[in-house]
């Protein structure tokens, strides 16, 4: 009652306008999206572009810090293990008695300096004591084979090791 007929005849619209109209929407938004997919397919092929040099670059940066690294791992095996080698050496050397040499075993101040002038010192310390050792031995030697008195030499169980000319000659 509110409403007359020609307020609502106005609001009816006929097929043909929702054809209409519903096309051009459809038409509208296709357009849309082929303006967006060119845009984004713009936009996806930049950030591609991007992430490529990004790569190469971060391959560029991290290659030359790897080779530093191992260049550094090698130096430092090198500076270490080369005292370690001529420590080991010089012992085995000891080992099989030669207790001359006197060669440098280092020449730095790092901590292994430290060691190799330890090892030294102990190397000087051993040295003294088997020549003073040697003397001695050649002293009492000495002092047993000429005594005018026999001299007989037995170990911790009693058995006889030893004895001098004076003691053969006696018993």
């Amino acid at each position: 009652e509110l409403l007359d007929h020609r307020t609502m005849t106005g609001f009816v619209r006929q097929p043909e306008e929702y054809w209409s109209d519903g096309t051009m929407a459809v038409e509208a938004n296709l357009k849309l999206y082929d303006q967006s997919s060119r845009a984004l397919d713009v936009l996806l092929h930049a950030r591609i572009q991007r992430f490529a040099r990004n790569k190469q670059l971060v391959a560029a940066v991290t290659f030359p810090c790897v080779l530093m690294a191992l260049y550094l791992f090698v130096g430092f095996y090198r500076a270490v293990m080369g005292p370690v080698l001529k420590l080991e050496e010089a012992s085995q050397r000891m080992l099989r008695g030669d207790m001359e040499s006197d060669e440098p075993l280092l020449d730095s101040h790092d901590e292994l300096a430290h060691v190799t002038r330890a090892f030294g010192a102990l190397t000087n310390r051993l040295r003294a004591d088997c020549t003073a050792l040697k003397d001695s031995e050649e002293r009492t030697r000495l002092i047993i084979d000429t005594a005018l008195d026999a001299v007989v030499t037995m170990d911790a169980n009693g058995l006889i090791t030893g004895w001098n000319s004076q003691a053969e000659s006696t018993f």
